[in-house]
């Protein structure tokens, strides 16, 4: 039932989407919806790895992880001709600071990569999900404070929306947890 609230909160924002700016690309539509589609995949996937594996660690994870999307990666960009145009666009700039600014990115990537696993390992994958989820709604909210951009209240209940399958999956959560005990 959690899952159907928040599929109700995004339907909610596409419709919110189509009054305030009718204009919009079907492409990106459906890059956003296969990157849901597969944020939630991967949490389903780290957390049954997680519970499968226990003494598997997390910087364990994030290696296997990483090397297997460097790998997809490398070979897609090689085969499509932009491996090469991409390490050229990077060396026509100062090579300190890109570097620089790669290092800080690949930093805060990692610790942010390690709070995610832990939630996931901790709370399930649902929770971590819709955790993440509120931190990407927080920052839509921040961006209407920082940029001009048309708004309505329906963005405000679609957030409630989405508040309410979170608080529909805790209450669950707990329940299931009373049982136990």
């Amino acid at each position: 039932q959690p899952f159907e609230i928040l599929c109700t909160s995004i339907t909610k924002f596409h419709s919110i989407l189509l009054q305030v700016s009718p204009n919009f690309d079907v492409i990106g539509i459906i890059m956003i919806s296969t990157a849901l589609v597969a944020d939630a995949i991967i949490g389903n996937l780290q957390e049954r790895v997680m519970k499968n594996h226990p003494s598997t660690s997390n910087a364990e994870f994030i290696h296997y992880s990483y090397l297997l999307g460097f790998l997809y990666l490398f070979v897609c960009l090689g085969l499509s001709g932009n491996l090469l145009n991409g390490f050229q666009a990077f060396a026509m700039e100062n090579l300190l600071l890109s570097y620089g600014i790669a290092l800080i990115y690949s930093i805060t990537g990692y610790l942010g990569v390690q709070v995610v696993l832990t939630m996931v390992r901790q709370f399930g994958a649902f929770t971590t999900v819709a955790v993440t989820s509120m931190r990407k709604a927080l920052s839509i909210a921040i961006s209407f404070l920082l940029f001009s951009k048309p708004f309505t209240i329906n963005y405000v209940f679609g957030g409630l929306i989405v508040l309410f399958g979170i608080y529909l999956n805790l209450v669950a959560r707990d329940r299931k947890n009373a049982d136990i005990v």
